[in-house]
């Protein structure tokens, strides 16, 4: 398999996780804010609001915990016990998050980067001995595509 393709499944299998976490959080944020009758759901006069909208906005307010803010707020210490739990939470996973997306584009830059400078040392070597342009494009386009199956065939040296 291709490594591009591994990292980049990889990415968004995170990405995926990230979701399923907001929507977690989410629907526990809802569940305690419709609790009580003191809780933002009643407070911020979302009772009446369809299911759509009262999920969206649970699910907003999980997502800023990750990356800002938002206007509601918690109405009671139960609320407020869970927001900031939320918080320290969101923090680790988002950093946690950042590090492996990180470490996963600068993968992504390390194998383009050696196929890009194998085909400039290429290209350098062809144009110094004044190889014809047609033959230095069959040239390429074979060095291309002999990447192209070591990308695909990993040989016992490799390993």
């Amino acid at each position: 398999r291709d490594e591009r393709l591994v990292i980049l499944l990889r990415i968004v299998g995170l990405l995926g996780f990230i979701v399923v976490i907001i929507h977690i959080i989410a629907c526990l944020w809802y569940g305690i804010g419709a609790s009580r009758s003191d809780g933002w759901v009643s407070v911020a006069g979302y009772k009446s609001e369809d299911f759509v909208a009262r999920y969206s906005i649970s699910f907003h307010w999980a997502l800023t915990q990750f990356i800002g803010s938002m206007d509601l707020q918690p109405q009671h210490s139960g609320e407020r016990l869970f927001s900031v739990a939320v918080l320290l939470f969101a923090f680790t996973v988002a950093t946690s998050f950042v590090s492996n997306i990180t470490s996963a584009m600068t993968r992504l830059q390390l194998i383009s980067g050696r196929e890009y400078t194998q085909a400039m040392i290429l290209r350098r070597y062809l144009n110094e001995n004044l190889i014809s342009q047609r033959l230095m494009l069959r040239v390429q386009n074979n060095a291309q595509h002999c990447m192209m199956e070591r990308r695909r065939h990993t040989s016992e040296d490799d390993v």
